[in-house]
């Protein structure tokens, strides 16, 4: 398999090593590069991520949401956007995973 996109930071492939995931072969994609129509659900972590798949893909807005919308816990004021981790340390690249985790829970009772 042909690598693209950016690799994961140190701090993030260390992270996801406490949820038995190995990022060490993970690449960033391009979502002009996925079979975006295809797809029955799309997720995004931020609301301006959300904004922009349905600028290209208003077909779809239906299936595109944020996690945490998705989630339902994007009500109560914690807003629609996972925290980016880039460019901080450790401790925010963990509070980052147990956000995204957390609503993956929500989700998976959802589904």
């Amino acid at each position: 398999m042909h690598k693209v996109g950016d690799i994961p930071t140190f701090d993030a492939i260390e992270v996801m090593k406490k949820y038995g995931i190995d990022l060490n072969n993970h690449r960033a994609t391009n979502i002009k590069d996925a079979p975006i129509e295809e797809m029955d659900l799309i997720l995004c972590a931020t609301n301006s991520h959300k904004v922009a798949v349905r600028n290209l893909y208003p077909e779809l807005a239906d299936k595109i949401y944020t996690i945490k919308e998705y989630a339902s816990l994007a009500k109560e004021g914690l807003g629609y956007d996972i925290s980016d981790p880039w460019g901080y340390g450790m401790p925010t690249y963990q509070k980052c995973a147990t956000e995204i985790e957390n609503c993956l829970e929500k989700i998976v009772e959802k589904l």
